[in-house]
């Protein structure tokens, strides 16, 4: 009986990779697009990975890095399969996910006093290997056994920069794909894995739900809706600008270990929040919009939420755990927050309240609800895995105080669910999460927005209207010489007689 499956891997074009390093999508440096030269100056002390397992898991026999180099003094790194022949491309993903290269997001990854790096080939004949070491846990004694959980927990992340092909195709894709997100359910790790460098999405781990998956800005990767296990979702999560997704695989897999770091085993460290924290921190500039999403698609096919940004994300972990309210809505404090729910009961809903005061508006919302597919393994013996697929049916909603629908994503689905909106004038809003279905689960929640103060000529009193209410403080700088630019209607830089015509026609509405 042929005990090991037969899976063939295949590098993600290794040399397009090196030269790619130092190749972002325009001038700026990857670590400034993706706010981590912003996130290190503002905070000085902030430590990246410190306390976080690392597993680098890269193509074929010759997958181990050059620890050699330079880059890696002070890096341990702890060899899980038969092999140590160095891999460029190996050493390519090492030296963007950790090290002292100015490439390097994670740089206490492996350093002193924090856990080794394991270091993996993803799939060998031998079976000493993270598909069939790991996730099908091969015994030559009593084969395929359940997931070996125990290499995992909430402050492990797992780097994969290559495609992982199955020629046997069908039911053993889907097995495998129900092991990782077992595994991903089971222990709160995160998994980042690469698209194709082509327009076509690949086998392997794209279809997952549970885990991350990684493309490019420029949009040259593996992209569209899933046709297998769970058919019509979007695949890609998040683009990063560089011209590989093998490079990308890292750069996202780095940000995890800093998020990790900084939850500090808290809820803000489970598989959920880190993956809505990532998705809800990601910008839309580039691309310039939240492309083909829509009110059933949560998720632009190509960009998926959007560009990475470590600073939102670390901004938004910063911003707090918010408990969302059955009943009575819980006030946010903070434009950038998040909540882990443990359970949200069948037909049950969570809602968060925020205000745009007067004078504001609030740019950039995104929100993010993310919650794994529970894969529940039916047979109680370790040496035989028999997996069921679980999978909620949450929505998200954002109302104005009338309870107006401004915003909604409902995808029956995904196992994320996302808002965006450009500008929200001031007003009173809420959040409203619910469960749709017979089946409860729990979910993280994570938000982010910039509150701008807009500038209203002849808004004396700053109350985000013109009307009878400025005309009082409107005289009294007159009287008293002062200057507001609200009050200069007519901008030559004084607030004087000059300007009461302009003021009254601005109060007319003309």
């Amino acid at each position: 009986m042929k005990l090991l499956r037969d899976y063939c891997i295949a590098q993600v074009v290794g040399l397009v990779f090196l030269f790619s390093l130092a190749c972002p999508t325009n001038a700026q440096s990857v670590a400034d697009q993706i706010g981590l030269t912003q996130l290190r100056a503002e905070n000085p002390n902030l430590t990246e990975g410190a306390g976080i397992t690392a597993h680098l898991v890269e193509a074929g026999t010759a997958y181990y890095p050059d620890t050699s180099l330079a880059r890696f003094a002070g890096t341990t790194f702890e060899n899980q399969g038969p092999s140590s022949t160095v891999s460029g491309h190996s050493t390519g993903s090492a030296t963007i996910l950790l090290g002292s290269s100015s490439l390097s997001v994670a740089t206490d990854l492996g350093t002193a006093g924090n856990p080794p790096v394991q270091v993996y080939s993803a799939a060998l004949s031998s079976g000493e290997d993270w598909v069939n070491g790991v996730i099908n846990n091969f015994s030559p004694f009593t084969g395929f056994r359940d997931p070996d959980t125990s290499l995992f927990d909430r402050s492990t992340v797992s780097s994969h920069s290559y495609i992982l092909n199955n020629p046997t195709g069908g039911v053993l894709d889907i097995d495998l794909l129900q092991r990782l997100d077992f595994v991903i359910n089971e222990t709160d790790t995160t998994v980042v894995t690469g698209s194709a460098n082509t327009t076509t999405l690949p086998p392997g781990w794209a279809p997952a739900f549970n885990n991350l998956l990684v493309g490019q800005t420029r949009g040259t990767h593996g992209q569209g809706l899933t046709t297998t296990y769970g058919s019509g979702r979007v695949a890609v999560d998040v683009v990063v600008p560089i011209t590989t997704s093998s490079a990308a695989t890292p750069y996202v897999a780095g940000s995890v270990a800093i998020l990790q770091d900084a939850a500090d085993g808290s809820d803000a460290a489970t598989s959920e929040v880190i993956r809505a924290t990532i998705m809800a921190g990601a910008t839309k500039d580039e691309p310039t919009s939240a492309g083909d999403r829509s009110g059933t698609q949560p998720l632009d096919s190509i960009s998926g939420a959007g560009e990475l940004n470590i600073l939102n994300s670390y901004n938004i972990q910063q911003g707090g755990e918010f408990d969302g309210g059955a009943i009575t809505p819980v006030a946010l404090t903070s434009f950038y927050g998040w909540d882990y729910e443990g359970s949200l009961e069948i037909n049950g809903q969570r809602l968060y309240e925020f205000e745009v005061t007067a004078g504001n508006q609030l740019e950039d919302l995104s929100v993010v609800l993310a919650w794994n597919q529970n894969i529940v393994d039916t047979n109680t013996s370790p040496f035989q895995f028999a997996p069921v697929e679980e999978l909620a049916n949450l929505s998200l909603e954002l109302l104005d105080s009338s309870g107006t629908v401004v915003d909604s994503s409902l995808s029956a689905v995904d196992n994320v669910e996302h808002v965006f909106q450009n500008v929200l004038a001031a007003g009173t809003y809420q959040l409203r999460v619910s469960n749709d279905n017979a089946l409860a689960s729990d979910y993280g929640l994570a938000w982010r927005g910039d509150l701008v103060a807009v500038f209203l000529l002849g808004d004396v009193n700053l109350d985000g209207v013109v009307n009878f209410l400025d005309i009082a403080p409107f005289i009294t700088l007159l009287t008293d010489g002062d200057y507001q630019a609200e009050a200069d209607c007519n901008q030559d830089g004084v607030v004087n007689f000059l300007d009461i015509a302009e003021f009254i026609a601005i109060l007319n509405g003309g």
